[in-house]
């Protein structure tokens, strides 16, 4: 065809020429034979082609999908189909961002964590700690060791808590050439993210927030390890505190059958930890410890992002809790939990029963459903993992604190999310720039549990050292603000796991409740025969105030952990009724 319109040309990185027609009256773009599928300029009158978009940021018509013999030929979000076509993955993806150093030589890392949609809290708050730990990195010098003051940043992804924007986030990364990524932050997220990109792809992945105990059994050759311990220890130890409140005298009528009903998300997190508690509360049931049958029940629903109908979902699981009539209730799930607690609180027949509360459950929208106080459970117990004590958590509490109004404590997981930049930067260090890759990473990962190594705190006081070290070969203790760094190499999870106490307090009857750390419940030591329960921090009592102080966050007594800047042991604060 012969055009009658003006004709436009422009030269692009790859020197095809891009023309515009308008062609005998009609407004459509076409290709022109011989400049390898270049597209045209277009617009409001102009619109593209079939099997053409108009890109709104250069007004030009390109290919919605390209010929291609593999992903690399494609955009970053994008991938080669069947028919060796390009295809994108999902729509508005968000990734890109770069947080640290701006400087071409950094070492670029991924993170990928839930930065929007209804579970964004917990992630926001991962990202401000990640800003936080690459300025204190950069600050000081960057990476040293072999990487030679190279300073560090991060490629951020929104997986936005669905699945296939996780996939497609992993997929952007690995086009970047991204070795190592720090997230995503559920389980549900991290398993396909795991198996169907980063395992094939040869991506090391570090989850500072993922529990799921089915991810341990991944065939990963070594390339996913997570910060956080499994599910496994949580369960176990919420196990023992439901006993626990199956003992007190506390339920109407003291009968001698007590049911726990467990209201569960039905993904791999919401199961996994239901047949570890019922497991767990099953053995103690039979352990003859007390005259006493505990049973258990299960309610499984959809998450918020899942269902098609929430409110008729949490209708759902009020009308089963009804009809359980259960004595203590347990919820597995995440910040949405709070919408079912709402409601909960407004049955008679619900709302005095003792809860029990996952660490994913955890949120400032939970804290605000009570209000005033009295609407509020005597008995809320919430866990988490973590120990929050020692130097390194006392550092990065402070260090929380300068970015946070009104915040007395650092939310569930950040300083998983602080402690997992730091790991990223050891272990570059002790590798060769031009070695860079997952396996190296994983390798390096490897060398954190150096019982004859310099003794680390996460932090940038110990940061060259560190580098120094694993710039020569050594391997490091490395002791974090989540707690000791003591990796099983087989399961890529922590060996030491101390299990915390969290409830909602009221600190002014005129405001809306607050989360509020009562302090290390449990430790469940992999060398030890069984675990430790710490009775002041179960209960959120204070332990007595003649024991013998802590020294910098430690007790050199055995079986002793700080409490209060004093030391607390397993009898102090332990109930008439404990198992």
């Amino acid at each position: 065809m012969k055009p009658t319109g003006p004709v436009f040309l422009a030269q692009g990185a790859s020197t095809m020429l891009l023309v515009a027609f308008v062609l005998g009256g009609s407004t459509g773009c076409e290709t022109v034979p011989g400049y390898g599928g270049a597209s045209f300029a277009c617009g409001a009158i102009a619109p593209c082609a079939e099997g053409f978009v108009c890109d709104s940021k250069t007004t030009l018509c390109v290919p919605t999908a390209g010929p291609c013999t593999g992903d690399k030929d494609c955009a970053l979000d994008e991938v080669c189909g069947a028919t060796n076509l390009c295809e994108q993955l999902v729509e508005d993806l968000q990734c890109g961002t770069v947080l640290g150093s701006q400087k071409e030589d950094a070492l670029r890392l991924g993170f990928m964590m839930t930065l929007s949609g209804p579970f964004a809290e917990s992630g926001l708050e991962q990202r401000k700690v990640l800003e936080l730990a690459l300025s204190e990195i950069n600050g000081n010098g960057g990476i040293q060791g072999l990487q030679g003051q190279r300073e560090l940043a991060f490629v951020v992804c929104d997986t936005k808590g669905e699945e296939e924007y996780t996939l497609a986030s992993a997929h952007y990364l690995d086009q970047l050439g991204i070795p190592a990524i720090l997230g995503p932050g559920f389980s549900s997220l991290l398993e396909p993210a795991a198996r169907e990109v980063a395992i094939p792809k040869g991506i090391f992945m570090v989850s500072p927030s993922s529990t799921a105990v089915d991810i341990r059994d991944l065939d990963d050759n070594d390339l996913i390890w997570r910060i956080s311990s499994s599910d496994t220890e949580q369960a176990n130890t919420l196990a023992y505190f439901a006993f626990w409140l199956a003992l007190e005298p506390i339920h109407d009528g003291d009968p001698a059958s007590i049911r726990v009903t467990g209201v569960h998300t039905d993904d791999n997190y919401g199961y996994g930890f239901r047949e570890g508690f019922a497991a767990a509360l099953q053995v103690l049931s039979f352990s003859g410890a007390a005259d006493v049958d505990v049973q258990f029940h299960a309610v499984p629903h959809p998450s918020k992002g899942e269902a098609d109908d929430w409110d008729a979902e949490v209708k759902d699981v009020i009308d089963a809790l009804k009809e359980e009539e259960p004595h203590i209730v347990l919820f597995v799930g995440y910040e949405d939990t709070a919408d079912i607690l709402s409601q909960m609180k407004v049955e008679p027949t619900l709302n005095t029963l003792p809860v029990l509360l996952t660490d994913g459950v955890s949120s400032k929208a939970l804290a605000t459903t009570y209000q005033p106080e009295d609407v509020k459970p005597e008995h809320i117990f919430g866990v988490q993992p973590g120990f929050r004590t020692g130097a390194a958590y006392e550092h990065f509490k402070a260090l929380y604190a300068t970015t946070s109004v009104g915040e007395t404590v650092p939310p569930a997981w950040t300083e998983y999310t602080y402690d997992g930049v730091y790991l990223l930067a050891y272990a570059a260090a002790g590798i060769e720039p031009e070695a860079i890759s997952g396996a190296a990473f994983a390798e390096a990962f490897k060398r954190f549990d150096e019982p004859d190594g310099r003794i680390v705190n996460v932090g940038p006081d110990h940061l060259l050292v560190a580098c120094q070290d694993m710039g020569t070969g050594l391997g490091i203790d490395v002791r974090g603000a989540s707690g000791p760094l003591d990796f099983d190499l087989e399961t890529g999870e922590p060996m030491s796991v101390g299990i915390l106490r969290w409830t909602v307090d009221f600190p002014n009857p005129e405001e809306p409740g607050q989360l509020a750390d009562c302090g290390l419940a449990m430790v469940h030591d992999a060398n030890a025969s069984g675990p430790q329960t710490y009775w002041c921090g179960a209960r959120c009592l204070a332990p007595p105030s003649d024991n013998a102080p802590c020294e910098a966050g430690y007790c050199s007594e055995e079986g002793a952990a700080c409490a209060n800047d004093v030391c607390t042991g397993g009898d102090d604060c332990k109930p008439e009724h404990a198992p």
